[in-house]
This record gives structure tokens, C-alpha cells and sequence, in this order.
């Protein structure tokens, strides 16, 4: 064979190899085009998408479910809270509920959508929540039996909740925390809750002073931490045919004579005696970090005495306060340990009744029936062979309207926290451990059983105490997230 042809044959046969070689690549190429496709098709696929992971905050993962556990709880509790404190204005305040939350504006001036505010709260819980729940565990924390006690209960009230609205506890959880949800990944969610929760709570009450630093820092913080005992009233300009110029006008005349406490009331009941028609409409007590600024500075002078009076003026509003100056109190009082059950009449509405006389008629009878029942209580109480904690338990389990306090305990109770009528009751020189008494809320409305377990520390060292504690348990919460974020996932977005 001459050279010529050797080298074409070598020619031919590289290209050959070649085009097997593309081939060859083509086929494999094609096969994972058909792997990247099915594997889209998979991580598309919702049930696999709620399994996958959403955010990691250091070495913990968290599904989209857990993600949207935690998004529902931050929506749940927005509204019941609107709907608790604010139900008048509740459609003004809440998103449209049929509606899309992430086509509804928030913020105007930001842009912020609704669903991104709860997104955001459900970022901030899962850290909050992850770093509490690593350095626990990473300390060797245990939960407390009491804890997982009240988790079980928990979770048993709700299995109680989806059996009582005939349907299983998966499809109960999925209409409040997002599909995909079970029974077992909800119970893993609320222990975790339940850990990370007590911890914190460990780690605020290991935060101990001694009297000393209690009293240092009572003595440089001793302007806001005092409490302030004032009268005033508020006149607005709208009320003046000449706006603020007659408003403050009036306010300096009615300030000239005042002398007495009486003589501000008066001047308040003359100025509108609908607002100021009770005596108490005028009085105030406030601790110095929450006097309104337009007479903070003058009400916490040190020379301040019984009886000064001042006008202030609010600029912004173009209105006046005329303030009367009563006590400081520098809240070196103990506090009372007490067990309160509170108790509400039955809602009686106006609109279930044809007439006027119908409606009072089962408005009186409801407050006789809450009466009878405090009183009921008491008597038991009193008639009781022991009385202890366990008993006191048994009858706040039968009879509380409200849980805002745990199992009813007040552990620091101070004065004015509810009527004058129960301040003279908790510290009366002859006053008894589990000695029980009933007040009113003064309509009928409401009553309260209340026990008296023993006088605690005194008030002005709970003050201090909780704020040096408050400050050094921030402090140990941003320890514990240092270098910790919440990142979503790259390649599953958070959608529910």
C-alpha cells in the first residue's frame, strides 16, 4: 500500500472513531436530559415538594411543612389577637381571608405583602427557635416532666378538637397549618416548640442578683421605674371656636384655680362632663417611663409636690393637658403571691331579644347567676378540710373563664394591678396564707376568687430585677444565634 492510501485509510479511521465517539455522547447526552427532566417532574410533584427541605438554620432542616406550620401559627395568632383586642376594627386590621396574601399590600409606603410579614415572622420563629433548641441540647437540657405533661395534654385537646368536628386529625391540622401536615410531624413540631420554649425559660430565671445590684440599679433607673400618681384632663382645640388659642386660654384659667384635687375634677367635669362625668376619670397612675412626654420631665422633678399644676401643651395636636401632681412612689412594698380564677357572665346580645325590658331582664339574671357562682366558690373554699394548691387546682379547672395567667398563678402581684378594693384585701396586716375573698369588676360583669398565698420581694427589687435579667437574657439569645440565620433553600421555594 502506498503512503498515500495508508494515510487516507488512517483518515477514514479516525473518522469513524470520531463519529462513534459523538454518538456515543449523544446517547448520553439524551439519557440525561430524560433524568434531569424526570427528577423536575419529581421535585415538582407536591408531595415531594412538602417533604423537602425549606430552611436550614446551622445543621436543622425544616421541611415546607414545618415551614408552613410555623408560617399558620403566625397567621393564626395575628388574627385571634386582632380579633381579641381590636374585633371592632378586625376588617379593617386583617387581609381579605379569601383572598391570596401574597396579592395583598401590608405596607403602602414599602410594598410589603402580607405574606411576606408571616414569612417572615416564620423565619424569625424557626431561628428563634433552632438556636434555642441547639444550645439546649448542646447543655444536656432536659425537658421537665410538668412540660411534657402539658405538651401531651396539648396535643390530646387537639385530637379531642378533630374528633369532635368528625373528621381525622391530618385534615384537622391541614385546614390550620398548611397541607401535608400529620399527626406525627405536628407532635415533633410542638415539642420542639415545647424544649426550645423552657429552655429559655431556664436560662432567664438562672439569671440571679444580689441586693446590692438590685439597688444600684433601682437608684440610676429611679425616674422610670418610679410609679406616678396624677390627675389631668384633656382640652382640644376642636372644642374652641378659636382652635388651640382658646384651648390653651382655657387650660390656664382652669389651672389658676385649681388647689385641690377636687377642684381638678371639677374643672374637668366643666369642661366636658361627659368624658369626666366619674371621679376617677381623671386619675392616672403611670410608671415614669410611660408619662406622656409633654409633662414627663415636669412630673418626675424631684422637688415636685403634692398639689402642683401644670398645663402642657401637645404641639402636635394643638391641644393642652392640665395636670395635677399627687404622689411618687418609689415601690419599696413587697409583692403578693396570689391564685386567681376569673369568671364572666354569659354574653347576653341585645339582638336575641324583642325588647328593652327582655334584654335587661337576662342581662340581670346573668350577673345574678355569676354572683351566686363566686359566691358558690367561696363557700367551698372556705368549708374546704385543706386548702393547697391541689385544691385551689380543682376549682380553677371547674370554673375559669381565663387563662391569662398560668393555672391562675399571679407570682408577683403589686398594687393596682386590679381594684383599690383588692389592694386593701392582699395587704391587710391580718392577712393569712390561703386566706380567698371574691371581688367584683364593679358592673357585675366579671368576678374574681382570689387566694393569698405569703408576700414575695419587694416590688422595687422585682422591677430591677427583671429589667437587669431582661437585658443579660437578650444578651445570651444573641450569643446563641451568633453566626446562625435562616436560609431558604435554593432549589424549593416557599410556596404553600
Amino acid at each position: 500500500m502506498s503512503m498515500s492510501k495508508a494515510k487516507k485509510a488512517l483518515k477514514r479511521e479516525a473518522e469513524k472513531r470520531k463519529r462513534r465517539r459523538t454518538a456515543a455522547l449523544a446517547v448520553i447526552g439524551a439519557v440525561l436530559i430524560v433524568i434531569l427532566v424526570v427528577l423536575a417532574l419529581i421535585a415538582n410533584s407536591k408531595m415531594i415538594r412538602r417533604k423537602a427541605t425549606a430552611v436550614t438554620v446551622g445543621d436543622m432542616k425544616f421541611t415546607v411543612v414545618d415551614f408552613n406550620y410555623f408560617y399558620y401559627s403566625a397567621y393564626n395568632s395575628y388574627v385571634a389577637n386582632i380579633y381579641a383586642n381590636y374585633s371592632s376594627q378586625a376588617e379593617t386590621m386583617l387581609p381579605d381571608m379569601t383572598k391570596s396574601l401574597k396579592s395583598q399590600i401590608f405596607s403602602e409606603s414599602t410594598g410589603q405583602t402580607w405574606d411576606e410579614v408571616f414569612t417572615d415572622e416564620a423565619m424569625n420563629s424557626i431561628l428563634r427557635t433552632a438556636s434555642a433548641w441547639q444550645a439546649g441540647h448542646a447543655a444536656g437540657f432536659e425537658l421537665s416532666e410538668d412540660r411534657l405533661h402539658s405538651l401531651n395534654e396539648t396535643f390530646a385537646a387537639v385530637q379531642a378538637q378533630a374528633e369532635a368536628g368528625q373528621t381525622n386529625l391530618d385534615d384537622f391540622l391541614a385546614r390550620n397549618y398548611g397541607k401535608g401536615i400529620t399527626g406525627d410531624a405536628y407532635y415533633n413540631l410542638i415539642s420542639m416548640e415545647a424544649y426550645a420554649d423552657e429552655y429559655r425559660e431556664h436560662m432567664k430565671e438562672s439569671f440571679t442578683y444580689s441586693q446590692e445590684a438590685l439597688d444600684t440599679y433601682y437608684a440610676e433607673h429611679r425616674d422610670v421605674l418610679d410609679v406616678y400618681t396624677i390627675r389631668s384632663f384633656y382640652l382640644s382645640k376642636d372644642a374652641f371656636d378659636d382652635g388651640a388659642d382658646g384651648a390653651k386660654a382655657a387650660a390656664e384659667s382652669y389651672a389658676a384655680g385649681i388647689r385641690t384635687e377636687q377642684d381638678l375634677i371639677d374643672a374637668a367635669r366643666d369642661y366636658d362632663g361627659s368624658i369626666y362625668a366619674a371621679d376617677d376619670s381623671t386619675l392616672h397612675r403611670y410608671s415614669g417611663s410611660s408619662l406622656a412626654s409633654q409633662y414627663s420631665e415636669w412630673v418626675r422633678d424631684p422637688a415636685r409636690q403634692y398639689g402642683d399644676v401644670y398645663v402642657a401643651e401637645n404641639t402636635t395636636a394643638g391641644a393642652f393637658h392640665v395636670v395635677f401632681f399627687m404622689e411618687r412612689s418609689s415601690n419599696d412594698y413587697p409583692t403578693a403571691r396570689l391564685h386567681i380564677i376569673t369568671m364572666y357572665a354569659s354574653s347576653v346580645n341585645n339582638s336575641d331579644y324583642d325588647t328593652t325590658e327582655a334584654y335587661t331582664s337576662a342581662l340581670s339574671a346573668a350577673k345574678t347567676d355569676l354572683k351566686d357562682e363566686a359566691e358558690a366558690i367561696l363557700k367551698e373554699w372556705n368549708e374546704a378540710p385543706v386548702k393547697n394548691q391541689e385544691t385551689f387546682s380543682i376549682l380553677y379547672k371547674d370554673h375559669t373563664d381565663d387563662y391569662y395567667y398560668e393555672d391562675g398563678l399571679v407570682e408577683y402581684y403589686y398594687r393596682h394591678l386590679y381594684k383599690e378594693e383588692m389592694d386593701e384585701w392582699v395587704y391587710d396586716s391580718a392577712r393569712q396564707p390561703w386566706d380567698g375573698a371574691i371581688f367584683s369588676d364593679g358592673n357585675g360583669q366579671s368576678y374574681y376568687f382570689v387566694c393569698f398565698e405569703g408576700l414575695g420581694m419587694d416590688y422595687c427589687d422585682y422591677l430591677a430585677q427583671t429589667a437587669l435579667a431582661d437585658s443579660d437574657y437578650r444578651a445570651w439569645e444573641d450569643s446563641i444565634r451568633e453566626g446562625l440565620t435562616a436560609k431558604k433553600a435554593p432549589l424549593f421555594s416557599l410556596t404553600r
